[in-house]
């Protein structure tokens, strides 16, 4: 596009000349054009998160040429990502068995306090409860500290889903498009926050983390606190559902891969420490 305005001086005109783009931020054909308008893609993230999301893109894309369908692509790099943070899913577990056995030591000793005592008396006699047994009162930070430390994979990840132009218009089994959420079928009407369609996808992310929620075991906590932390895990699958269902498809597709990956590793282990107790 091409403006012309008179000069303002002399008879020659002054033009300037503009290229306007309308189309999404895929990074190749903008890169042609000026390899600034390249980092446009991912660039409302910080330069390490956007390079961490540039490589997830890569391994989606080369998952998607060999698979031939980014939606089982997405399954793949939710069992890519996965497999690649065993290690830190390894030190995360080793935190929330240090968490556990620290709260089985503590129990009765809460239990009893918490009967017998109510107000200040009953603070003044926890604190040293703990103090009685080395606990520092913000233990259970460490298995904060676990879970910290995979957050900036998921941002990274759901950043680069949301804006993988590949995802646009492409189905999936029953999801016409995994940009958008999956809407099995219209609802009768209408329903605040959760709009005018059914969508599937998060109740099978839902059952298959309520189902790994469900068949977690401790061998260090009781079942009083087995309970408890099946209550809380629950809690947060509910969360979770609210926060996903109106998300694109694509995200919530990987978000159930990965929540089927944690709950066969589970089972995995189960049946290998029974191995190991039967033998």
């Amino acid at each position: 596009m091409a403006l012309v305005a008179p000069a303002a001086s002399g008879p020659a005109p002054t033009e300037w000349r503009y290229t306007i783009y309308a189309g999404p931020v895929d990074r190749q054909p903008l890169a042609r054009v000026d390899p600034e308008l390249g980092r446009l893609l991912l660039s409302g993230l910080w330069w390490w998160l956007r390079a961490l999301a540039l490589g997830l893109l890569q391994l989606l894309r080369g998952w998607t040429a060999l698979l031939g369908h980014p939606g089982v692509a997405i399954v793949a790099l939710a069992v890519s990502v996965k497999v690649l943070l065993l290690p830190l899913a390894a030190v995360a577990e080793r935190l929330q068995e240090q968490v556990n056995a620290t709260q089985a030591l503590l129990q009765p000793g809460l239990d009893a306090i918490n009967a017998a005592h109510r107000g200040e008396e009953r603070a003044r006699r926890t604190l040293a409860l703990y103090r009685e047994l080395g606990v520092h009162p913000l233990y259970t930070l460490k298995s904060l500290a676990g879970f910290l430390i995979q957050i900036p994979v998921f941002i990274a990840v759901f950043d680069m889903l949301a804006e993988d132009i590949d995802l646009y218009r492409a189905p999936f089994l029953w999801i016409p498009d995994l940009s958008r959420p999956d809407a099995l079928a219209a609802l009768p009407a209408c329903v605040p926050f959760f709009g005018c369609a059914l969508n599937l996808l998060p109740f099978l992310m839902s059952g298959v983390s309520l189902a790994t929620t469900l068949r977690f075991r401790s061998p260090v906590l009781t079942p009083a606190l087995v309970r408890r932390q099946r209550r809380n895990l629950a809690s947060m699958t509910g969360l979770f559902f609210l926060l996903f269902y109106t998300f694109p498809a694509g995200m919530v597709l990987y978000w159930t891969s990965t929540n089927a990956f944690q709950l066969v590793s589970q089972e995995i282990g189960r049946w290998r420490r029974g191995r190991r107790a039967s033998s």
